[in-house]
């Protein structure tokens, strides 16, 4: 190969890798840019925007939880709900922001797959097809999918109170617990709730881990009992607290459960 045509192609990848550099990434019209600073994590910016973690991996092209200081990130929008409550605790959000924050539209992007966002989302390949009126697996990039993801728009009223504040002792969204109740029984308050397991009570506690961070909740008497509601929901806040829920949510709630199903059902329901 003579020189010039050597001089000719190199000159052609400096202009092709040129270009590659300087072609700005192309936000969704449903998100908004965030330059990642110091002390940032990907769960605390979920948090904060009131989306979960899998959406803004999803939405990034991000393999691991892991950002960069200086990093750009495409964040979601957020509603009218989510922006009033942005300087509030996790702990104080209302059942109808939890339910206004559970559709999302997302749009195609290159390499996506439908069963990919339906994974990214938590939900049925059926359901993402059923909402956004599909009738095969194929997609376009920039084609618009609406996202219906589940909520707690029927948790009792009653237990929100009782959420938030073992919440609050502990360091835990109101949210989760409330999904954990959901998830694990439906919100029952049977001491009867037996699994095949042998979990016990309307938080599904197996007895051994019942007797290490069982709690009594406040305005109850005697030691804690799995089967009481109020002391189950204090005892999960307080199990979560202390399996590392503040630096790694997602671990805290695979110790609760060892199903990662479980874990991206919860952290769906819960909106984080």
């Amino acid at each position: 190969m003579s020189k010039i045509h050597q001089s000719f192609l190199a000159a052609i990848s400096a202009v092709s890798i040129l270009a590659v550099s300087i072609t700005p990434a192309v936000a969704s019209p449903h998100a908004v840019d965030h330059i990642v600073r110091s002390g940032d994590t990907l769960w605390q910016l979920a948090l904060d925007r009131h989306t979960s973690i899998q959406v803004l991996k999803t939405l990034n092209h991000l393999d691991s939880d892991t950002i960069l200081l200086g990093q750009k990130l495409l964040i979601p929008s957020q509603s009218v709900d989510s922006q009033s409550n942005e300087n509030g605790s996790q702990g104080n959000r209302s059942v109808s922001a939890v339910h206004a924050t559970g559709n999302n539209v997302y749009t195609v992007k290159s390499g996506d797959t439908l069963w990919g966002i339906a994974q990214a989302y938590g939900i049925p390949v059926s359901d993402l097809q059923a909402a956004s009126n599909l009738h095969s697996d194929i997609i376009d990039v920039g084609q618009r999918l609406e996202i219906v993801c589940p909520d707690l728009a029927d948790v009792p009223s009653y237990l929100i109170p009782v959420y938030e504040a073992a919440g609050q002792k502990y360091g835990i969204p109101w949210t989760v617990l409330a999904a954990i109740h959901k998830v694990e029984t439906n919100y029952s308050e049977r001491r009867s709730d037996v699994s095949s397991e042998g979990a016990v009570g309307p938080m599904q506690f197996l007895p051994t881990t019942f007797s290490a961070y069982g709690v009594t909740a406040p305005g109850q008497v005697g030691p804690p009992d799995v089967g009481n509601v109020y002391d189950a929901i204090y005892s999960a806040s307080n199990y979560l607290a202390q399996n590392g829920y503040a630096t790694n949510p997602e671990l805290a709630i695979y110790a609760y459960n060892h199903s990662n199903q479980y874990v991206k059902t919860v952290m769906m329901y819960s909106n984080i």
